[in-house]
């Protein structure tokens, strides 16, 4: 078989014409998986809700607060949630400073930081200064008049999350997320 112009460049021809349609489809298949609503976004979607709907997020002092009353319902577990409470306040600490380097619009970061995380912050310093030393010492009628003060302190904060929960839609709508 003697390669003359016309069958080189049939041949050229049908190599550009497979390496444009398997660009073509790479490209098609990428952008069906890598979409929004594309099978990897599912993915992760479904990743973040589930892990939202088992673990209480950071910023949310329920399981501090739960940890707090059980210890003074069940001292015989006060050492282990001790060490939880401390896990929990870095959790808090690690979320507080990344929503620091975020970009957020004025009135959700007022919001987060005026409410969400000042009502965090006063609860955690009554944990850290009156509750958690006297847990420590087996001081159980001093850590349950830490408790009731730590009462209207965690709902103060729940109602700041519920209302930050509300703003945080904001951060979905188009022209706002980074």
């Amino acid at each position: 078989m003697k390669f003359n112009i016309a069958r080189s460049l049939l041949a050229f021809g049908l190599a550009v014409g497979v390496s444009a349609g398997a660009a073509l489809w790479t490209n098609f298949y990428s952008m069906e998986h890598l979409k929004v609503n594309g099978t990897l976004y599912h993915h992760i979607v479904d990743a973040k809700d589930l892990t939202a709907d088992i673990l209480p997020p950071p910023l949310y002092l329920v399981e501090s607060y739960l940890m707090a009353n059980e210890i003074v319902v069940s001292p015989e577990r006060a050492k282990q949630n001790l060490v939880r409470l401390a896990a929990l306040k870095n959790e808090y600490e690690a979320r507080r400073e990344y929503w620091n380097t975020r970009e957020l619009t004025p009135e959700i970061k007022d919001q987060l930081y005026k409410q969400v995380i000042a009502a965090g912050d006063l609860f955690w310093s009554e944990m850290n200064t009156q509750f958690i030393p006297a847990a420590s010492a087996g001081q159980t009628a001093q850590a349950a008049e830490s408790v009731r003060k730590l009462n209207p302190l965690f709902h103060r904060h729940e109602e700041a999350c519920s209302a930050g929960d509300r703003l945080s839609f904001e951060l979905g709508k188009p022209g706002l997320a980074g």
